[in-house]
């Protein structure tokens, strides 16, 4: 019997008003505020691409002419990750990609060392792997991230033509 394929996640999850309110009651909890400026990177962070860097969410939020500072940013991050909203992942060459875990279904990632591209999937063979090691070791399993390092098909081909990585 042939064992199933990966597959690849779809892009579904809650609403922005739905990780608001998460976020409103975990400030409350905290005894912090939910300030206009939180409000603003929470709706930046809500239509960005599934997986960035805080690079690029201080980029767009400048881009909208928003007043938000630096630090105002990395702290709003570590917040939504100290929530369980955002999951920040080192993804090779010491860079940090953020992604909302919200609603969604457990996945892994596999990532280009070439060009950076960064594909999602769920296989249930790793996952019976992992519980199978936890049983033999005596552990009870907490949380686990599963990440392969490769070079994309795309990046492949452009390395055998003597052309530029992929992007």
């Amino acid at each position: 019997m042939t064992p199933p394929e990966p597959q690849a996640l779809p892009e579904e999850g809650p609403s922005l008003e739905d990780v608001l309110l998460r976020f409103r009651d975990f400030l409350s909890l905290k005894g912090l505020r939910f300030t206009r400026e939180r409000e603003l990177l929470l709706a930046a962070i809500f239509h960005a691409p599934r997986h960035f860097e805080a690079e690029d969410l201080i980029r767009t939020v400048h881009e909208r002419n928003s007043r938000v500072s630096r630090a105002t940013i990395y702290r709003t991050l570590s917040l939504l990750e100290e929530s369980g909203i955002l999951q920040k992942s080192l993804f090779g060459h010491n860079r940090h990609f953020y992604e909302s875990v919200v609603g969604r279904h457990h996945h892994d990632h596999i990532v280009c060392i070439r060009c950076g591209q960064i594909r999602e999937f769920d296989d249930s063979r790793i996952e019976a792997v992992q519980i199978e090691m936890c049983e033999r070791f005596g552990y009870t399993m907490v949380d686990h991230l599963h990440e392969i390092f490769g070079v994309c098909s795309a990046c492949q081909k452009q390395e055998a033509t003597g052309g530029e990585p992929a992007a």
